[in-house]
């Protein structure tokens, strides 16, 4: 599976949270249960696939509403040139929160508040390594004029439609489709 073909995990802990505090439904809410998990690999057995480790990452939809009231996206760019969202590994000691918000900082060169819980959860394969993202809303307070990754990644601020019909991962797509703003609560909409 590509990167482009993430999906949102069916089931996952932030699935029902997800759905009931910001409107992001997975597919298992829309029809059957499907595993998110591929399967073995040819030549292996499944006791190797179960096996396989899941290495977890965090990152955020960074937003802002105009005087207006129009909710704006920022996505950046990856290596390849397609519109994503930032995000990182987990490392030891941090929590998925901290993580989020470094990756805002690092890769968008954005700060600002972490709504309360995570708004989409999906998975992708990144070479050999299955990897499982939980994103966050983060309500940009301040945009730097240099960031750390800045040399190499573009930023753009788009309207909350057009951030889902440029963004690159479908699973992220349905993610900023579904963000609801109002539903965040006093932390990320205030």
């Amino acid at each position: 599976m590509s990167r482009t073909d993430a999906k949102l995990i069916p089931g996952s802990p932030t699935d029902a949270a997800t759905a009931a505090s910001t409107g992001v439904v997975s597919p298992a809410s829309e029809g059957p249960a499907q595993s998110a998990r591929p399967g073995p690999v040819p030549g292996q057995g499944a006791s190797h696939h179960l096996r396989r480790r899941v290495f977890q990452q965090a990152g955020a939809v960074p937003f802002r509403v105009l005087p207006d009231g129009t909710v704006q996206v920022m996505l950046i760019t990856n290596r390849d040139g397609g519109w994503i969202v930032p995000k990182g590994m987990i490392d030891r000691g941090h929590t998925p929160e901290q993580t989020a918000q470094t990756e805002c900082m690092e890769e968008a060169g954005v700060l600002g508040q972490l709504g309360p819980s995570v708004i989409g959860t999906y998975e992708y394969d990144k070479g050999h390594k299955r990897c499982r993202v939980r994103l966050f809303a983060l309500r940009v307070s301040e945009e730097m004029e240099r960031w750390p990754e800045g040399r190499w990644r573009k930023r753009q601020w788009l309207s909350q439609k057009d951030a889902v019909s440029v963004a690159s991962i479908p699973a992220v797509r349905m993610i900023i489709e579904r963000l609801n703003v109002a539903s965040l609560g006093d932390g990320a909409a205030a």
